[in-house]
């Protein structure tokens, strides 16, 4: 599920944010940046490159998204890419007719960004203030079975948990060039093992018309991965 804010507007200046998320060993992250620091470093474009080529190598590599979010210059928006999850977390019980009904609650799984960008007065790239957050649910969902008082039925409930990654920055990036950083999850079982590699690049499109404000943001697309 593919979701953003839009409101319609005309004469300013707008910026491309191209996202890419990608799953991989976290051996392979640190060779791909090589002696760049992974907390977050801008390279040229040949660290696209490099990630496409651990990608087609089949190195455990997976591209997991690929937004392009298209913002009004000094406007906010945001886009959410994923899917809400159905699961039975309890029964209500009816004890005067003898029935049970489910609760049935929904988890978001997926990607969340939202973004602002800036374009430097001085026309030295693009300011961008930018919060994402990745839900991951953990599968098989375990369930149990428990006895439904006053009835003596037995019933299945389900008790899901998610991993979730989420960071908040403000960083200067100019286009042609890319901005990476690793996000490692916190889970314990798999601390060191498997990290996520953020990518972000820039676009300037069209002229500055008009004035700056309001929060604003035009259809973004995701991009299938390669």
């Amino acid at each position: 599920m593919l979701s953003a804010g839009a409101t319609p507007s005309a004469g300013l200046p707008r910026v491309s944010i191209q996202l890419t998320i990608a799953d991989m060993p976290r051996a392979r992250a640190d060779q791909l940046f090589g002696a760049e620091d992974t907390f977050g470093s801008e390279f040229g474009p040949e660290f696209s490159r490099r990630l496409e080529e651990l990608v087609r190598a089949g190195a455990g590599v997976e591209i997991e998204h690929r937004p392009m979010l298209v913002l009004l210059d000094a406007h906010r928006g945001y886009i959410d890419v994923g899917n809400s999850e159905s699961y039975v977390e309890d029964f209500v019980v009816d004890r005067e007719h003898g029935i049970a009904d489910p609760v049935v609650a929904t988890l978001w799984e997926g990607l969340r960004f939202e973004a602002q960008p800036e374009i430097r007065e001085d026309g030295d790239g693009v300011d961008l203030d930018f919060r994402l957050e990745l839900t991951a649910l953990h599968r098989p969902i375990p369930e149990s079975v428990v006895e439904l008082p006053d009835l003596g039925v037995p019933v299945t409930i389900q008790m899901p948990s998610c991993t979730s990654l989420a960071e908040n920055r403000r960083i200067t990036l100019r286009p042609g060039r890319v901005y990476a950083f690793v996000l490692e999850p916190e889970s314990p079982e798999t601390a060191g093992e498997r990290a996520k590699v953020v990518t972000l690049e820039v676009g300037v499109l069209g002229p500055a018309i008009g004035g700056r404000g309001a929060e604003e943001t035009v259809e973004p697309v995701e991009i299938a991965p390669r």
